[in-house]
């Protein structure tokens, strides 16, 4: 297995661990509140927080969560900024698939901004 975080290529699946500071995520979605991108955010806090696996370190409450995407689900955010900014986009109507491969578009293509408050590490298996 290696671990890498850039960019991936050539290859069918990726797999990612996830990781949420709630209180850090919290913090992004109030930041965020004005925009389309909350939503994307508000659906990776729920989403771990139904399925991660939920640590206490001291006083701070962690998520992780696997997930692997194929890379055939990958889906531009750039696509969806042809109509609107991207400041302005409404994410809420999404199924959870195209949701997903929003943000595993995000992560591959380095368009991670919508995504503080989540940590992301790549792990590549050969």
């Amino acid at each position: 297995m290696k671990i890498r975080a850039d960019f991936v290529t050539n290859s069918s699946s990726v797999s990612y661990i996830l990781t949420m500071k709630k209180e850090m995520a919290d913090m992004w979605i109030r930041f965020f509140t004005s925009t389309g991108q909350t939503k994307i955010l508000e659906f990776l806090k729920r989403k771990m927080e139904q399925k991660g696996t939920k640590t206490n370190v001291a006083t701070e409450e962690l998520y992780t969560m696997p997930i692997t995407f194929n890379t055939d689900e990958v889906i531009s955010l750039d696509d969806f900024a042809k109509a609107k900014p991207k400041d302005q986009i409404d994410f809420s109507n999404l199924s959870d698939e195209k949701m997903w491969g929003l943000i595993y578009g995000m992560l591959t293509h380095g368009n991670t901004q919508s995504l503080h408050g989540i940590g992301a590490i790549l792990i590549k298996h050969y």
